[in-house]
């Protein structure tokens, strides 16, 4: 399967790259990008990462 990663910014440009993004997850503990069913950022919250069952 293969993995497609929406980056969407609500408001404008949010100022974060991929690479960040990627290192940030996986930082948190998700290695695997595949595992990721939602996630979403906020600068005030962080991450809310939801994972297939």
């Amino acid at each position: 399967m293969k993995t497609r990663i929406q980056w969407r910014e609500k408001n404008g440009l949010c100022g974060k790259t991929r690479e960040w993004l990627y290192d940030h997850l996986k930082r948190d503990g998700y290695d695997r990008i595949e595992d990721i069913l939602y996630g979403e950022w906020s600068e005030t919250d962080g991450f809310y990462i939801k994972t297939y069952p």
